[in-house]
């Protein structure tokens, strides 16, 4: 069963029994890799919360409603259940992503990242939590807050991998000691 789309779902009353939710956390310049991933989680059936369909939140931004956008943010993060952060380059130049990661984790939610694979460097609040570095990491992830099958998620995202392999590695590699 696919997962479900948190705002969608709520707009027609629809929601999962899957309660598991992952917030998808992304820096703006990193949409393309973001929306992977949120796909990604959708066909492994989990139910996300993607910023570009949160319509309100769309809205928000589009006038520049800072105190609509905030609750937003936190409506959405605190409707889930985990948060995955797409973490990259990029995400030093974002206010957003820490914001997102500290409101997750001041509620008690668990967190991953999915490092790029160009990123060599963490800083400790990303090291604290699950890093995943490849497929193999996030169907593993996705396996244990879901409690599906590994076996079965490693069949189904390795179908994905070639859409992720611009991000991540498709395979398992030696795992990265990120230092500082």
């Amino acid at each position: 069963m696919a997962g479900q789309n948190l705002f969608r779902a709520l707009e027609h009353n629809n929601l999962s029994t899957n309660r598991t939710c992952v917030f998808v956390s992304h820096q703006s310049h990193d949409k393309r890799m973001a929306r992977e991933i949120a796909r990604t989680l959708l066909a492994l059936g989990v139910d996300i919360y993607f910023d570009e369909s949160d319509f309100t939140l769309q809205a928000a931004s589009k006038i520049g409603n800072d105190k609509a956008i905030v609750e937003c943010i936190d409506k959405g993060v605190s409707l889930c259940t985990h948060l995955l952060g797409v973490i990259t380059l990029n995400t030093k130049q974002s206010w957003w992503v820490p914001y997102e990661i500290g409101s997750a984790r001041a509620r008690g939610m668990e967190c991953a990242h999915v490092i790029h694979k160009h990123i060599q460097a963490l800083p400790s609040f990303i090291k604290v939590e699950k890093v995943i570095i490849d497929s193999w990491d996030l169907s593993k992830w996705v396996a244990t807050i879901s409690g599906r099958s590994h076996e079965i998620l490693k069949e189904s995202i390795a179908t994905r991998s070639q859409t992720l392999s611009p991000f991540i590695q498709p395979i398992r590699n030696e795992k990265i000691a990120y230092r500082d």
